[in-house]
Formats: C-alpha cells, sequence, structure tokens
C-alpha cells in the first residue's frame, strides 16, 4: 500500500511555531495540480511553519473548504 507521507513537529509549549511537511500534498492526488509543491521539502528534511493560531490561520488562508452532507 503507497500513500503520502506527513511529518509533523509540535513543541507544546510553542504550538504557533510547529514544522510540518506533507510529501504528496495533502489529497494525495498524483494528478492535482500541487502534488509536489512540499517534495523537495520532505526530501531534504526541511519544513514549513504551521501555525495552531486561529486569527493567523484566518489571515493567511488561500482556500476555505465547506464540506456539506
Amino acid at each position: 500500500m503507497n500513500g503520502t507521507s506527513i511529518r509533523h513537529i509540535v513543541d507544546m509549549n510553542d504550538v504557533d511555531h510547529s514544522q510540518m511537511v506533507i510529501d504528496g500534498s495533502i489529497s494525495g492526488q498524483w494528478l492535482a495540480p500541487h502534488y509536489q509543491d512540499m517534495t523537495m521539502l520532505w526530501a531534504s528534511g526541511n519544513h514549513l511553519t504551521a501555525s495552531m493560531n486561529q486569527e493567523t490561520i484566518q489571515k493567511e488562508a488561500r482556500y476555505h473548504l465547506v464540506m456539506e452532507p
């Protein structure tokens, strides 16, 4: 079985500076336009800052997903 791999490093004393990287994008769909955006970061062992602050997330979000039944 194959699938994407995620690394998420969280310091519980400073969650607003968590580090993360996903190989194969969030969706894991190889035809998605952003599928390889983080591949080089993942392969080199680097990460992106992943804020847990709600205001920061809302300010910096590029997309908004609404799921309805």
